[in-house]
C-alpha cells in the first residue's frame, strides 16, 4: 500500500483497515455452519496476519476467546483467552513496536493526552472532519522519545478520542444513543466476537472512519437487531434501536 510498502492492503489506504475489515469478517464466517466457514476463516486470518496489523490481530485474539468461552466454558475459554492474548501482545511487542522498524510506535502516548486537552478546549467540539486541524492549533509533540523529527498528528488513532475532538460533549450522547440502540442485542458468540473484533482497532485507530467497515457493521448489527425484534416479546423497543434494525431490514430487501 501507499501508507506501509510490503504491507497488503487489499485497495485500502491503511493495511490496518484490510486488516479490521478481515477481523470482522473472520468472526462472522466462524460463527456461521456449514463445513465451507473450515477453510473460508484460516484464509481471512492469514490475509490478517499477513498485514503486520497489532491492533487487527488482538482483535482477532479477542473474538476468538469468545467463541471459545461460550463453547468451552468460562474456565477453558479464560485460560485459553490468557494464553492467546499473551502470544498476541508478544507479536504486538516485537520488532515493530519497539525497534526503529516503527518508528512512530509509541506516537499515541503524545496524541491521546493532546485530543483529550484539545476537546476540553472546544466543549461542543471543533467540527466534524476538523480533527487535523484541531491538532495544529493545539499541538502535538511527536519530536521526541523514538521520533526524530516533528511530525502532525491528523487524527486521533482512538475512535472515542476522535468523537471526543469533534463533538465534544455531543459526542458523550451520541454514544450514550448507540449503547442504548444495541443494549437488547442478544448475547450470541457471533454478535460478541464481532463486536469485539472491531472494538480494539477502533481503541487503537480510525477504522471506523471507512464507509466499507462503518457500512458493514451497521448493515450487521442491524440485521441482528432485526431478528431481535422479529423473537422479543413484550414492550416495544424504542426509537434508536428500531433505527438501526431498519439499516438491517433494508439488507433483506
Amino acid at each position: 500500500g501507499l501508507l506501509a510498502p510490503g504491507r497488503p492492503s487489499g485497495g485500502f489506504f491503511n493495511p490496518n483497515y484490510l486488516a479490521t475489515w478481515l477481523a470482522i469478517c473472520s468472526m462472522w464466517t466462524l460463527s456461521q455452519g456449514g463445513r465451507w466457514r473450515l477453510w473460508v476463516t484460516p484464509i481471512l486470518v492469514a490475509g490478517l496476519l499477513a498485514t503486520g496489523s497489532r491492533s487487527a490481530t488482538l482483535g482477532l485474539v479477542l473474538g476468538i476467546a469468545v467463541h471459545g468461552v461460550f463453547r468451552l466454558g468460562v474456565k477453558t475459554g479464560l485460560t485459553l483467552t490468557v494464553a492467546g492474548l499473551g502470544a498476541a501482545l508478544a507479536f504486538v511487542l516485537r520488532g515493530r513496536w519497539v525497534s526503529n522498524l516503527d518508528s512512530y510506535g509509541f506516537d499515541r502516548v503524545q496524541i491521546w493526552p493532546t485530543a483529550l486537552k484539545a476537546g476540553w478546549l472546544e466543549p461542543w467540539g471543533w467540527g466534524l472532519g476538523d480533527a487535523s486541524h484541531a491538532f495544529r492549533m493545539v499541538g502535538v509533540e511527536l519530536d521526541h522519545g523514538t521520533v526524530r523529527f516533528p511530525k502532525v498528528a491528523y487524527h486521533a488513532h482512538n475512535e472515542l478520542l476522535q468523537l471526543w475532538v469533534e463533538l465534544g460533549w455531543l459526542s458523550l450522547m451520541a454514544l450514550a444513543a448507540l449503547l442504548l440502540a444495541l443494549s437488547p442485542l442478544k448475547r450470541t458468540p457471533k454478535t460478541i466476537s464481532v463486536i469485539a473484533a472491531s472494538t480494539i482497532p477502533a481503541l487503537l485507530g480510525g477504522p471506523l472512519r471507512v464507509p466499507v467497515i462503518l457500512c458493514g457493521l451497521a448493515l450487521f448489527l442491524g440485521s441482528e437487531l432485526n431478528d431481535t425484534i422479529q423473537e422479543r416479546e413484550g414492550p416495544a423497543l424504542g426509537p434508536p434501536v428500531l433505527a438501526l434494525a431498519a439499516i438491517g431490514r433494508s439488507e433483506e430487501h
